[in-house]
C-alpha cells in the first residue's frame, strides 16, 4: 500500500523532510541526498553505489519519480539516442543483431532510444533541413544510412555539429563497420585447403554498397595469393530474381565448371545450390557452397557452410563510440570493423579425386 501523499510526488523533488528522512535512514548529508536524485553521483565506489541506490529506493517508496523533461531542460541532454534511416527505398536495411545490440547497449545506460527516417528531400530543405538534435530531443545520433549516402546529409551533420556515428558504411571515422573484404578472403581460402582450384565467384544483384567491391576483392586475394585464376558471376546490372534459376543453370552447365562457388549473400547461394540440384550435381560432392551472411544460413535443416557477422556486437560498439562523441563532439574516432567467422556446415567437402 502506498504511503499516504505519495502520489504527490511523482515527477518532482521530495520535500525537504523527506530528504531528511533519507539522509538520517541512509546516514548520509542532505546535499548527498539531493545530488543522487539529480544523478549527479555516479557511484564509482562500491560504498557509494550502494548508499546511493538506498537513497533511490527510499525516495522511490516516499513516490519521488524523476521527471526527465525537468532533467532534460536543466542538464541540456535529453538521455536519448536517435536512430536516423534513410525513408527511400532500398536504403533503409538494418541488421536485426544491430538494432538490438543498440538497444541493449542503451537500456544497460538507462537510456532510450528514437528513431526517425528522412527523405532526401528533406535535406535539401531551404530552411536548412532536420534539427537532428533540438527537433528529435537527442543527444546524439546513430546513421543507418546503406548506400550512397547524401553529401547534403553529411554537411549538415558537420554544419550542426551533431554527435554521430555511422553504421556499415565506407568512413574512416566515426564508424562502425563489417570486415567484408576478410569474409570472402576466407570464405575462399576455406574451399582452397580443402583443395579446390576452379572456385567461382556469384553475386546475383547489383549495389553501389562498399560491400560489393569489398567481398570481390576479398575472394580474388585469396584466389590469388593460392595461384588460381579468379572468375566472377556479377553481370552488369544484375540478374533479376525470376530469371536467376535459370540463369544459374545455364552457366553450371558450362565447361570449365567450378567445383566449388563462394555467393556474396545467403540469396546468391541458395541460388547457385537451387541450379545446381537442377543440374543433377550432388551438393557437396560435386559442388561445395560457402554463402555470407549475419547467421549460420540454414534452410530446413540444410546448414550451408557460412562466413558469420556477428551483427549484435555492432550495435554495442556503435552506442559506446556515440558516448565518446557525446562527451567530445569534435573527436573523430577510428573506423571499429567487425571481423567475420568460419563456421563449417554440411556444404562443403574435398573435392571428387
Amino acid at each position: 500500500m502506498a504511503r499516504p501523499g505519495a502520489a504527490r510526488y511523482r515527477g518532482v523533488m521530495p520535500t525537504t523532510d523527506q530528504l531528511r528522512e533519507i539522509a538520517t535512514r541512509v546516514g548520509v548529508s542532505l546535499s548527498t541526498v539531493y545530488r543522487v536524485l539529480n544523478g549527479d553521483i555516479k557511484g564509482k565506489r562500491k560504498d557509494n553505489a550502494e548508499k546511493a541506490q538506498q537513497i533511490r529506493t527510499i525516495a522511490h517508496e516516499l513516490g519521488y519519480r524523476p521527471n526527465a523533461a525537468a532533467k532534460a531542460m536543466s542538464s541540456g541532454r535529453f538521455n536519448c539516442v536517435a536512430l536516423l534511416l534513410s525513408a527511400d527505398y532500398g536504403r533503409d536495411f538494418l541488421h536485426k543483431g544491430a538494432f538490438e545490440g543498440i538497444q541493449d547497449a542503451l537500456q544497460e545506460r538507462s537510456m532510450h532510444l528514437a528513431v526517425a527516417r528522412v527523405h532526401d528531400a528533406q535535406l535539401h530543405d531551404p530552411f536548412g533541413g532536420p534539427r537532428f538534435l533540438t527537433e528529435w530531443m537527442s543527444d546524439g545520433l546513430l546513421i543507418n544510412y546503406g548506400d550512397d549516402v547524401p553529401r547534403e546529409l553529411l554537411h549538415l551533420i558537420h554544419e550542426q555539429e551533431v554527435p554521430a556515428v555511422w553504421l556499415n558504411v565506407d568512413l574512416a571515422f566515426d564508424t562502425v563497420s563489417f570486415d567484408d573484404h576478410g569474409a570472402a578472403f576466407q570464405a575462399t581460402r576455406h574451399v582452397i585447403q580443402l583443395g579446390h582450384s576452379d572456385i567461382y565467384y556469384a553475386q546475383y544483384h547489383e549495389s553501389a554498397h562498399y560491400s560489393t567491391a569489398a567481398r570481390r576483392a576479398g575472394y580474388q586475394k585469396a584466389m590469388q595469393e593460392a595461384g588460381l585464376r579468379s572468375r566472377v558471376i556479377h553481370p552488369p546490372g544484375g540478374i533479376k530474381p525470376a530469371d536467376r534459376f535459370a540463369f544459374t543453370r545455364t552457366w553450371l552447365a558450362k565447361d570449365p565448371r567450378p567445383t566449388a562457388v563462394v555467393g556474396y549473400g545467403p540469396e546468391d547461394a541458395m541460388n547457385v545450390a537451387s541450379g545446381a540440384l537442377a543440374n543433377g550435381l550432388t551438393i557437396p560432392d560435386d559442388l561445395s557452397i560457402v554463402a555470407i551472411h549475419d547467421e549460420v544460413l540454414d534452410r530446413n535443416g540444410f546448414v550451408y557452410t557460412t562466413a558469420v557477422v556477428d551483427t549484435h556486437q555492432a550495435g554495442l560498439q556503435a552506442v559506446a563510440m556515440l558516448l565518446e562523441k557525446i562527451k567530445q563532439p569534435q573527436l573523430q574516432i577510428p573506423l571499429v570493423t567487425i571481423p567475420y567467422r568460419l563456421v563449417p556446415g554440411l556444404t562443403t567437402a574435398k573435392p571428387k579425386a
